[in-house]
Protein backbone atom coordinates (compact mmCIF):
# COMPACT_ATOMS: atom_id res chain seq x y z
CA UNK A 1 0.00 0.00 0.00
CA UNK A 2 3.01 2.51 1.07
CA UNK A 3 4.62 1.53 -1.92
CA UNK A 4 1.05 2.10 -4.47
CA UNK A 5 1.05 5.80 -2.90
CA UNK A 6 4.84 6.77 -2.60
CA UNK A 7 4.89 5.43 -6.39
CA UNK A 8 1.31 6.61 -7.83
CA UNK A 9 1.06 3.22 -9.22
CA UNK A 10 -2.43 3.31 -10.33
CA UNK A 11 -2.59 -0.40 -10.89
CA UNK A 12 -1.04 -1.76 -7.66
CA UNK A 13 -3.10 0.68 -5.66
CA UNK A 14 -6.30 -1.06 -7.34
CA UNK A 15 -4.59 -4.53 -6.15
CA UNK A 16 -4.18 -3.19 -2.62
CA UNK A 17 -6.82 -1.33 -2.09
CA UNK A 18 -5.23 2.24 -2.41
CA UNK A 19 -7.84 3.57 -4.21
CA UNK A 20 -11.83 2.70 -4.41
CA UNK A 21 -12.90 -0.81 -6.35
CA UNK A 22 -15.85 -2.19 -6.23
CA UNK A 23 -14.77 -5.80 -4.25
CA UNK A 24 -11.37 -5.92 -2.15
CA UNK A 25 -8.32 -6.18 -4.89
CA UNK A 26 -6.26 -9.01 -4.30
CA UNK A 27 -2.41 -8.80 -5.28
CA UNK A 28 -1.41 -12.14 -4.27
CA UNK A 29 -3.68 -13.78 -6.34
CA UNK A 30 -2.61 -11.35 -8.67
CA UNK A 31 1.03 -12.49 -8.70
CA UNK A 32 0.24 -15.78 -8.64
CA UNK A 33 -1.24 -15.54 -12.25
CA UNK A 34 1.42 -14.15 -13.58
CA UNK A 35 3.59 -17.29 -11.69
CA UNK A 36 1.32 -19.57 -13.47
CA UNK A 37 1.18 -17.83 -16.64
CA UNK A 38 5.35 -18.21 -16.46
CA UNK A 39 5.37 -21.55 -15.64
CA UNK A 40 2.82 -22.17 -18.72
CA UNK A 41 4.91 -20.76 -21.28
CA UNK A 42 8.07 -21.91 -19.71
CA UNK A 43 10.98 -24.19 -21.43
CA UNK A 44 12.30 -26.05 -17.80
CA UNK A 45 10.94 -29.44 -17.06
CA UNK A 46 10.32 -28.09 -13.25
CA UNK A 47 7.87 -25.15 -14.74
CA UNK A 48 6.10 -28.14 -17.20
CA UNK A 49 6.04 -29.97 -13.46
CA UNK A 50 4.83 -27.31 -11.44
CA UNK A 51 2.01 -26.30 -14.18
CA UNK A 52 0.77 -30.13 -13.98
CA UNK A 53 0.90 -30.83 -10.12
CA UNK A 54 -1.03 -27.65 -9.20
CA UNK A 55 -3.55 -28.45 -12.16
CA UNK A 56 -2.88 -25.01 -14.09
CA UNK A 57 -3.22 -22.50 -11.42
CA UNK A 58 -0.54 -22.97 -8.78
CA UNK A 59 -2.33 -21.65 -5.83
CA UNK A 60 -2.43 -18.17 -4.02
CA UNK A 61 -0.40 -19.41 -1.02
CA UNK A 62 2.45 -20.30 -2.57
CA UNK A 63 3.13 -16.68 -3.46
CA UNK A 64 1.43 -14.72 -1.06
CA UNK A 65 4.40 -14.54 1.74
CA UNK A 66 6.61 -13.57 -0.49
CA UNK A 67 4.58 -10.91 -2.08
CA UNK A 68 3.95 -9.86 1.68
CA UNK A 69 7.59 -9.44 2.44
CA UNK A 70 8.56 -7.90 -1.28
CA UNK A 71 7.27 -4.43 0.14
CA UNK A 72 10.54 -4.71 2.67
CA UNK A 73 13.11 -5.82 -0.05
CA UNK A 74 12.68 -10.02 0.26
CA UNK A 75 16.17 -11.57 -0.76
CA UNK A 76 16.08 -14.66 -2.89
CA UNK A 77 17.36 -16.78 -0.08
CA UNK A 78 14.21 -15.51 1.88
CA UNK A 79 12.39 -16.99 -1.15
CA UNK A 80 13.89 -19.89 -1.09
CA UNK A 81 13.95 -20.10 2.92
CA UNK A 82 9.80 -19.61 2.74
CA UNK A 83 9.52 -21.97 -0.13
CA UNK A 84 10.70 -24.63 1.97
CA UNK A 85 9.22 -23.65 5.43
CA UNK A 86 5.54 -23.40 4.13
CA UNK A 87 5.91 -27.03 2.57
CA UNK A 88 4.25 -26.41 -0.89
CA UNK A 89 6.81 -28.95 -2.33
CA UNK A 90 6.51 -31.33 0.09
CA UNK A 91 5.42 -33.80 -2.48
CA UNK A 92 8.43 -33.78 -3.91
CA UNK A 93 9.66 -36.70 -2.16
CA UNK A 94 13.68 -37.27 -3.53
CA UNK A 95 15.87 -34.64 -1.70
CA UNK A 96 17.98 -33.79 -4.23
CA UNK A 97 14.76 -33.10 -6.03
CA UNK A 98 13.62 -31.28 -3.79
CA UNK A 99 16.13 -29.06 -3.87
CA UNK A 100 16.29 -28.29 -7.12
CA UNK A 101 12.41 -27.62 -6.73
CA UNK A 102 13.04 -25.38 -4.40
CA UNK A 103 15.48 -23.39 -6.37
CA UNK A 104 12.88 -23.86 -9.47
CA UNK A 105 9.73 -22.48 -7.74
CA UNK A 106 11.79 -19.45 -6.12
CA UNK A 107 13.35 -17.96 -9.27
CA UNK A 108 9.29 -18.34 -10.56
CA UNK A 109 8.31 -16.75 -7.71
CA UNK A 110 10.86 -14.28 -8.25
CA UNK A 111 10.00 -13.21 -11.87
CA UNK A 112 6.65 -13.28 -10.95
CA UNK A 113 7.32 -10.58 -7.99
CA UNK A 114 9.35 -8.44 -10.49
CA UNK A 115 6.74 -7.98 -13.47
CA UNK A 116 4.16 -7.35 -11.13
CA UNK A 117 6.10 -4.69 -8.72
CA UNK A 118 8.13 -3.26 -10.91
CA UNK A 119 7.25 0.56 -9.77
CA UNK A 120 7.94 -0.34 -6.05
CA UNK A 121 11.16 -1.89 -7.22
CA UNK A 122 12.14 0.99 -8.94
CA UNK A 123 11.58 3.04 -5.60
CA UNK A 124 13.83 0.38 -3.53
CA UNK A 125 16.71 1.45 -6.12
CA UNK A 126 16.28 5.09 -5.72
CA UNK A 127 16.85 4.26 -1.84
CA UNK A 128 19.35 1.84 -2.20
CA UNK A 129 21.25 4.32 -5.05
CA UNK A 130 21.37 7.21 -2.11
CA UNK A 131 22.24 4.74 0.30
CA UNK A 132 25.35 3.36 -1.59
CA UNK A 133 26.26 7.39 -2.21
CA UNK A 134 26.33 8.08 1.34
CA UNK A 135 28.45 5.09 2.35
CA UNK A 136 30.89 6.06 -0.07
CA UNK A 137 31.31 9.58 1.24
CA UNK A 138 31.38 7.76 4.84
CA UNK A 139 28.09 8.46 5.76
CA UNK A 140 24.47 6.65 7.49
CA UNK A 141 21.35 7.62 5.38
CA UNK A 142 19.23 9.54 7.97
CA UNK A 143 15.48 10.73 7.87
CA UNK A 144 12.90 11.60 9.78
CA UNK A 145 9.59 10.28 9.45
CA UNK A 146 5.80 11.59 9.12
CA UNK A 147 5.81 10.85 12.93
CA UNK A 148 9.05 13.32 13.66
CA UNK A 149 10.94 10.28 14.58
CA UNK A 150 14.53 10.36 13.53
CA UNK A 151 15.95 6.95 11.83
CA UNK A 152 19.01 6.06 11.23
CA UNK A 153 20.16 3.30 8.74
CA UNK A 154 23.78 2.47 10.82
CA UNK A 155 25.43 -1.11 9.62
CA UNK A 156 29.27 -1.33 10.46
CA UNK A 157 31.42 -3.90 9.47
CA UNK A 158 32.58 -6.05 12.80
CA UNK A 159 35.68 -7.21 14.50
CA UNK A 160 35.73 -10.44 16.43
CA UNK A 161 37.40 -10.56 19.46
CA UNK A 162 38.43 -14.30 20.54
CA UNK A 163 39.34 -14.85 24.08
CA UNK A 164 40.89 -18.37 24.85
CA UNK A 165 41.07 -19.87 28.21
CA UNK A 166 42.65 -23.95 29.19
CA UNK A 167 41.85 -25.66 31.97
CA UNK A 168 42.56 -28.79 34.08
CA UNK A 169 42.90 -31.83 32.10
CA UNK A 170 43.28 -29.83 28.48
CA UNK A 171 39.54 -28.69 28.64
CA UNK A 172 39.29 -25.54 26.67
CA UNK A 173 36.75 -22.09 26.48
CA UNK A 174 36.53 -20.09 23.38
CA UNK A 175 34.42 -17.31 23.86
CA UNK A 176 33.64 -14.87 20.38
CA UNK A 177 32.47 -11.39 20.86
CA UNK A 178 31.63 -9.25 18.11
CA UNK A 179 32.94 -5.72 18.39
CA UNK A 180 31.64 -2.42 16.41
CA UNK A 181 33.27 -0.03 14.57
CA UNK A 182 33.24 3.16 12.36
CA UNK A 183 33.45 1.44 9.30
CA UNK A 184 30.23 1.27 7.03
CA UNK A 185 29.05 -2.18 5.95
CA UNK A 186 27.84 -1.05 2.57
CA UNK A 187 26.64 -4.17 1.66
CA UNK A 188 24.62 -4.41 4.41
CA UNK A 189 23.39 -0.98 4.76
CA UNK A 190 22.06 -1.00 0.98
CA UNK A 191 20.57 -4.26 1.54
CA UNK A 192 18.54 -3.04 4.49
CA UNK A 193 17.16 0.59 3.59
CA UNK A 194 14.39 -0.89 1.53
CA UNK A 195 12.58 -2.42 4.89
CA UNK A 196 14.34 -0.09 7.12
CA UNK A 197 12.57 2.43 5.16
CA UNK A 198 8.87 0.92 4.67
CA UNK A 199 9.08 -0.24 8.52
CA UNK A 200 9.44 3.57 9.50
CA UNK A 201 6.32 4.79 7.42
CA UNK A 202 4.41 1.99 8.81
CA UNK A 203 5.33 2.92 12.51
CA UNK A 204 4.88 6.57 11.94
CA UNK A 205 1.22 5.80 10.55
CA UNK A 206 0.42 3.62 13.19
CA UNK A 207 1.79 6.29 15.89
CA UNK A 208 -0.01 9.32 14.18
CA UNK A 209 -3.30 7.12 14.14
CA UNK A 210 -3.06 6.19 17.91
CA UNK A 211 -2.25 10.21 18.66
CA UNK A 212 -5.44 11.22 16.67
CA UNK A 213 -7.29 8.27 18.25
CA UNK A 214 -6.13 9.62 21.97
CA UNK A 215 -7.23 13.09 21.05
CA UNK A 216 -10.37 12.16 20.31
CA UNK A 217 -10.58 10.45 23.44
CA UNK A 218 -10.43 6.76 22.85
CA UNK A 219 -8.75 5.09 25.40
CA UNK A 220 -8.47 1.04 24.14
CA UNK A 221 -5.97 0.10 21.78
CA UNK A 222 -4.40 -3.36 20.13
CA UNK A 223 -2.32 -2.52 17.78
CA UNK A 224 0.64 -4.35 16.05
CA UNK A 225 2.70 -3.57 12.97
CA UNK A 226 -0.02 -3.20 10.70
CA UNK A 227 -3.05 -4.35 12.33
CA UNK A 228 -4.96 -1.80 14.66
CA UNK A 229 -7.70 -2.94 17.17
CA UNK A 230 -10.25 -0.96 19.49
CA UNK A 231 -13.11 -1.36 20.89
CA UNK A 232 -16.27 -2.15 19.09
CA UNK A 233 -18.18 1.36 19.50
CA UNK A 234 -14.97 3.03 18.34
CA UNK A 235 -13.71 0.84 15.26
CA UNK A 236 -16.00 3.27 12.59
CA UNK A 237 -13.71 6.39 14.37
CA UNK A 238 -10.63 4.89 14.02
CA UNK A 239 -10.61 3.24 10.77
CA UNK A 240 -11.50 7.04 9.01
CA UNK A 241 -8.70 7.85 11.50
CA UNK A 242 -6.13 5.50 10.11
CA UNK A 243 -7.47 6.12 6.05
CA UNK A 244 -6.99 10.32 6.57
CA UNK A 245 -3.45 9.57 8.48
CA UNK A 246 -2.36 7.49 5.29
CA UNK A 247 -3.44 9.64 3.06
CA UNK A 248 -2.01 12.64 4.72
CA UNK A 249 1.76 10.78 5.08
CA UNK A 250 1.66 10.47 1.03
CA UNK A 251 0.79 13.97 0.28
CA UNK A 252 4.12 14.87 0.34
CA UNK A 253 5.95 12.25 -1.84
CA UNK A 254 8.43 10.25 0.78
CA UNK A 255 11.14 9.69 -1.65
CA UNK A 256 11.45 13.37 -2.01
CA UNK A 257 11.50 14.14 1.55
CA UNK A 258 13.89 11.08 2.14
CA UNK A 259 16.34 12.59 -0.73
CA UNK A 260 16.62 16.11 1.47
CA UNK A 261 17.65 14.54 4.30
CA UNK A 262 20.13 12.48 2.30
CA UNK A 263 21.45 16.01 0.89
CA UNK A 264 21.86 17.60 4.25
CA UNK A 265 23.49 14.64 5.52
CA UNK A 266 26.07 14.66 2.43
CA UNK A 267 26.00 18.71 2.50
CA UNK A 268 25.32 18.55 -1.38
CA UNK A 269 22.70 17.45 -4.01
CA UNK A 270 23.38 14.11 -4.69
CA UNK A 271 21.57 14.84 -8.37
CA UNK A 272 19.89 11.43 -8.36
CA UNK A 273 16.92 11.21 -10.43
CA UNK A 274 13.17 10.32 -9.12
CA UNK A 275 11.49 7.80 -10.78
CA UNK A 276 9.37 8.09 -12.94
CA UNK A 277 5.78 8.02 -11.18
CA UNK A 278 2.72 6.81 -11.80
CA UNK A 279 -0.99 8.63 -12.92
CA UNK A 280 -3.04 7.66 -9.57
CA UNK A 281 -5.38 9.91 -8.75
CA UNK A 282 -4.19 10.40 -5.27
CA UNK A 283 -7.08 12.35 -3.73
CA UNK A 284 -9.45 9.14 -4.62
CA UNK A 285 -7.93 7.50 -1.79
CA UNK A 286 -10.32 9.41 1.06
CA UNK A 287 -13.07 7.33 -1.21
CA UNK A 288 -11.68 3.82 -0.70
CA UNK A 289 -13.69 1.00 0.99
CA UNK A 290 -11.02 -1.42 1.36
CA UNK A 291 -7.97 0.39 2.17
CA UNK A 292 -8.54 -0.85 5.53
CA UNK A 293 -10.81 -3.76 6.21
Amino acid sequence: QHWSAIMRDEDIAKLVNVCPTDKPGDLYQYVADIGTELCRVGDTQWSQIFYEHWEARIPRKVFKRSTMCDAYGITDHGIRRYSREEGHLNWVEDGTQKQQAVNELSAIIRQALDGALESSNDGKRYLQTLTEMASNYDKYVEWVTPSGFKAVNRYTVEEVDISKASFYRNNRLEVSVALDTDEINTAFAVQAIPPNFIHSIDAAHMMLVIGEMSLQGIKNYSFIHDSFGTSCNDVPVMRDIIVRKFYEIHLENQLEIFAKHVEGTLGFNPQVPLPKLGSLDYSSVLQSDYLFG
